[in-house]
């Protein structure tokens, strides 16, 4: 990969259309189902985004959310099709994090991170 911007997702599928988005954009795909792992992974690789598909029904995604921004004040993108203000309150003061409903949103706000982030390359 050109550019080795790595992205974290955590996900129960690890062959999904996140992962097929972001190899498109020429992005390292870091899949896990853990929290422990993923924090490990935070701590110790470069990471660009984090992406988190609420459907992974075996960790507390708000737990991770707060965790991972002791680490890193990297973007966080939350696919969450029963997203309700009131269940994330606690998470949006601490830092950028982008909520979708539908994996369509999703790949759309992904893709525009990248495409500012190529222009800004483009322009230095």
């Amino acid at each position: 990969m050109q550019n080795n911007k790595h992205v974290l997702i955590l996900t129960d599928n690890e062959d999904n259309e996140i992962v097929r988005l972001l190899l498109k954009c020429r992005v390292v795909p870091i899949t896990q189902r853990s929290i422990l792992s993923s924090l490990d992974i935070l701590r110790h690789v470069d990471i660009y985004a984090i992406i988190i598909d609420i459907e992974l029904h075996s960790v507390d995604v708000i737990e991770f959310v707060l965790n991972a921004r002791d680490i890193t004040n990297v973007p966080i993108f939350v696919l969450d099709p029963y997203y309700k203000k009131e269940k994330w309150s606690v998470v949006e003061k601490i830092g950028e994090i982008n909520f979708s409903k539908s994996i369509i949103l999703l790949k759309t706000e992904i893709e525009n991170l990248f495409k500012i982030n190529k222009n800004i390359q483009e322009n230095k």
